[in-house]
C-alpha cells in the first residue's frame, strides 16, 4: 500500500489534471516517497544525486544517475539476499525508465551539448579544472 500510494503521487505530479495533465519531472516526489519505505535506497540515490551535481552541474544528469542507484541499490538486495520485497524490487527496475521517460526532452539536449549546467554547485568540475572555489570574480 505505501508503494501504491507513492506511486499514484508521483504519477499525480507527473501528470496533473489541475495543469492540463502536465506536470513536472516526478523526481522530488518520488524521492519523498522513497524516504519513507526505502531509507537505504534513498540514501544511495541522494548520494548519486549529489556526486554527479557536483561533477557536472547537471541536474538533470543528476536525476538519472539517482533514479540509477535507487535501482542498483533495490535490486542488488535480491540478489544477494534473496529477500527483497517483490515491490521494492518492482520500483527498483522500474525508476530509471519512468525517470528516463519524463526527461526525455533533457536527454536529447544532453545528447546535443545544450542542456543547461548550474556551474555554481559544479564544486567538484572546479576544483578539478584548477578553478577553485577559493578564487573571487
Amino acid at each position: 500500500l505505501p508503494i501504491f500510494c507513492g506511486t499514484a503521487a508521483v504519477i499525480g505530479h507527473v501528470w496533473t489534471v489541475f495543469a492540463g495533465f502536465r506536470g513536472g519531472k516526478g523526481v522530488a516526489t518520488a524521492a519523498g516517497a522513497v524516504l519513507v519505505f526505502a531509507p537505504g535506497g534513498f540514501a544511495v540515490a541522494l548520494a548519486s544525486f549529489a556526486l554527479v551535481l557536483m561533477s557536472t552541474g547537471l541536474v538533470s544528469l543528476s536525476s538519472l544517475a539517482a533514479a540509477l542507484g535507487l535501482g542498483v541499490a533495490l535490486v542488488l538486495p535480491a540478489f544477494s539476499q534473496g529477500g527483497q520485497s517483490p515491490w521494492l524490487l518492482g520500483l527498483g527496475l522500474s525508476a530509471l525508465p519512468f525517470i528516463a521517460f519524463t526527461h526525455r526532452a533533457n536527454i536529447a539536449r544532453l545528447f546535443r551539448g545544450q542542456e543547461k549546467r548550474f556551474e555554481k554547485v559544479a564544486l567538484l568540475r572546479r576544483l578539478c579544472s584548477g578553478r577553485g572555489a577559493s578564487r573571487t570574480r
